[in-house]
């Protein structure tokens, strides 16, 4: 079995542990005040044990949220073969709160270089990939009526897009109702990631972390959005120590706040943010 399907056997298995332990969820505060649930530690243990051999022949490497705190971000950067960057619970705290708006995010690196990405979001039934061959979703996976749709750039205007005091630091657009989201804090990256390179939201503007950075970078080449810092405008496109604090109350985040579009959105809706958004 190639690892790529058995990355898709892993998602599948991790998906049924957080659908399971959805209902009763111990929560644990970490040290940035962030949560961890004991799903995220669940499945960390189940990548772990998935991948067992690999980890142990030191050529592949596993970055996991729940167990970096003595990992040096240039030691982290600068490793050669592959390297996995797992979330196993993107969205821990809407976990948490039992919305539905998480995801289990896998981005893999070869020699420093973003190769796969995949999202999960069990509750909602869709499955992210991208590929050095491209990106796609599926709907319902896992299942007899599993339905993939190719991604591509997005058949969205400037028109479309809203501005609004989205707790999830996306904005919905034309008939997609936004309601919802209104009150909705924290939020799941993962889930903006994949709503917008789908083209069901128009952008992402959050303070994301390492991970996150990492699975976008995997994607937009396929879809045709880029990452930009804020207020700066410059745009980034790879990883490196400069760009993530290591140090402090929020480590593994960005210096700044990224913004993630179209190219030609981007002018608009620099013009259009009054509010930074809370780091992760």
């Amino acid at each position: 079995m190639s690892l790529h399907q058995r990355i898709l056997t892993f998602m599948e298995e991790a998906g049924r542990i957080g659908l399971a332990n959805e209902r009763t969820i111990s929560v644990n505060v970490k040290s940035d005040d962030s949560v961890v649930t004991q799903t995220d530690l669940a499945i960390s243990d189940l990548f772990k044990q998935s991948f067992k051999a690999e980890l142990a022949d030191g050529k592949h490497w596993l970055l996991d949220e729940e167990s970096c705190a003595d990992a040096k971000v240039e030691d982290i950067l600068g490793r050669d073969g592959i390297q996995f960057i797992l979330d196993p619970v993107d969205g821990t705290a809407t976990y948490a709160l039992r919305t539905g708006l998480w995801g289990i995010s896998l981005a893999v690196f070869t020699n420093g270089k973003p190769t796969h990405g995949y999202i999960y979001m069990p509750r909602l039934q869709e499955l992210y990939v991208a590929t050095p061959e491209g990106a796609e979703v599926t709907y319902e996976p896992f299942t007899s009526q599993a339905h993939v749709v190719k991604l591509g750039v997005p058949n969205v205007t400037t028109k479309d897009l809203s501005f609004g005091s989205m707790g999830t630091g996306i904005s919905r657009y034309n008939h997609w109702d936004a309601t919802i989201f209104k009150s909705l804090q924290p939020h799941s990256l993962a889930v903006a990631l994949a709503w917008m390179v789908s083209g069901k939201v128009k952008f992402s503007f959050s303070w994301p972390k390492l991970w996150d950075v990492a699975m976008a970078l995997a994607f937009l080449p396929h879809t045709g959005h880029r990452m930009y810092s804020y207020p700066s405008g410059d745009e980034m496109t790879h990883l490196t120590a400069d760009n993530i604090q290591h140090q402090g109350p929020h480590p593994w985040s960005t210096i700044t706040p990224l913004l993630l579009c179209l190219p030609q959105d981007k002018n608009t809706i620099m013009a259009g943010i009054t509010d930074l958004p809370q780091k992760n």
